[in-house]
């Protein structure tokens, strides 16, 4: 217990007494110049030495002001190893005030007791991280043998920017992040590093995308980094490549309208290859029924049909052929659909789940069309009644089997309860499931 009340005690002083961090500009500038005139002279300028050790200099006086920071940093932990910010502020992102604190630098974001991000606010020495990365590939180009003390070089560079794109996309600095992403693949894309990551060009490709909001022209140049990254074989896990892709092409419908039929493409892709992708399946919903041109939207159902022929046995392709069946207004269909889930999978809650919630659907439309009906008889009303009430019950059989299969979740439930009851008059037993089920929903509630 001493030990840890002395250690806390440290902790507290070390706390209360730590000072601002200061950075010596003058003495990195110096280094920077020392180099930069060891690299002007020709017997020193033949060695890689000379540039990888100019190199360095760019890269420290690029990187040190931040290198103690890293997004989810506690706030405690920044004032502990940067002191106290010269002055506080708030800053306002997307509606959500947020605690600015500033150093001699940065703005380091503050949300919750977390750094979310920073925005550098000056430079020790201004366009260092592309100086540094002229030095190494010189470096490289006067000793190819020197590629592995190069490559370390240029990895500092590529985390650095890759850091900072990271931050500044968190606080909607878009044009800052895709320039610090941008410069992220340059450094990766030098001859002594190797094969670049290509998902740098994805994070520069959503981000110039993100700052189209505000400004129109970053649409193109996303789209430009988006398909330069497919290009070099990348593709993220569930295919958000296309739905920006989508984004940064539909963005630029005013100046050519043949942009839209470039977003339609984009999302055709991305559909075939990620049919799971709820963005870009409702996206593709939403431009055909915006956008002239577009053609029947039953193309997606033939798309979806041939890709379902080619692997009959992908169980994401017949959930997509369902959701857009159910936008189509095509129930029947698009329970079908689903049934052909459960076949593939009656183990997959989602497939009995939504097979429930879809038939739930259909009656629920085939009732706003009965309210709206005139009926000549009271029969004619009865019947049609009966006939939809049939339907509900439909849903219940599988709406069990999905809580079976996750027992957990209440989604399930409350609808059977909603179904029970509804249904209490119409079929034997279903008062009892109504009380089941309701007794169940308000413990699990």
């Amino acid at each position: 217990m001493k030990k840890m009340i002395l250690a806390l005690t440290a902790l507290l002083l070390m706390g209360s007494g730590v000072q601002a961090q200061k950075i010596n500009r003058e003495a990195l500038v110096q280094k920077i110049e020392k180099n930069e005139a060891a690299a002007a002279d020709a017997k020193k300028a033949v060695k890689a030495a000379t540039w990888i050790n100019l190199g360095k200099s760019y890269i420290e006086a690029a990187t040190l002001p931040t290198k103690d920071l890293y997004v989810g940093m506690l706030e405690m932990e920044l004032q502990m190893k940067l002191g106290a910010p010269l002055s506080n502020e708030a800053i306002v992102i997307d509606n959500v005030t947020l605690a600015g604190a500033n150093y001699d630098y940065f703005t380091a974001c503050v949300m919750e007791g977390q750094v979310i991000g920073w925005k550098e606010t000056a430079q020790v020495f201004p366009g260092a991280t592309d100086k540094a990365i002229e030095a190494l590939n010189k470096a490289y180009e006067v000793d190819p043998k020197q590629a592995p003390k190069i490559r370390e070089q240029l990895m500092l560079i590529s985390n650095y920017c890759s850091q900072l794109g990271d931050a500044s996309n968190n606080i909607a600095e878009y044009r800052t992040a895709t320039e610090a992403f941008k410069t992220a693949f340059r450094a990766q894309s030098s001859p002594a590093f190797g094969t670049p990551d290509a998902s740098r060009l994805y994070y520069a490709g959503y981000c110039a995308t993100a700052a189209g909001a505000n400004d129109p022209a970053s649409y193109a140049e996303g789209a430009e980094l988006l398909n330069k990254a497919l290009d070099l074989g990348f593709v993220d896990e569930t295919g958000q490549i296309y739905y920006y892709l989508y984004h940064s092409y539909y963005g630029q419908r005013e100046a050519d309208r043949a942009n839209v039929l470039k977003a339609k493409d984009a999302l055709m892709t991305g559909i075939t290859k990620f049919p799971k992708n709820q963005d870009i399946l409702k996206s593709l919903i939403m431009l055909y029924s915006l956008e002239e041109g577009m053609g029947d939207p039953s193309e997606l159902i033939a798309m979806l049909d041939e890709a379902i022929a080619a692997d009959p046995q992908n169980i994401e392709l017949w959930f997509s052929r369902a959701q857009i069946s159910v936008a189509l207004k095509e129930y029947d269909e698009a329970i079908e659909a689903l049934k052909k889930t459960i076949e593939l999978n009656p183990n997959s809650y989602e497939a009995q789940f939504f097979t429930g919630y879809y038939i739930i659907i259909k009656a629920d439309a085939l009732n706003t069309i009965a309210n709206e009906k005139v009926y000549t008889s009271m029969d004619e009303a009865e019947a049609d009644q009966k006939q939809i009430m049939a339907i509900y019950a439909e849903a219940i059989p599988y709406l069990e089997a999905a809580h079976e299969l996750m027992p957990q979740n209440s989604d399930p439930v409350q609808l059977l309860k909603t179904l029970c009851f509804r249904l209490r008059d119409e079929v034997e037993g279903m008062m009892e499931k109504y009380q089941k089920y309701d007794a169940l929903y308000k413990q699990m509630a």
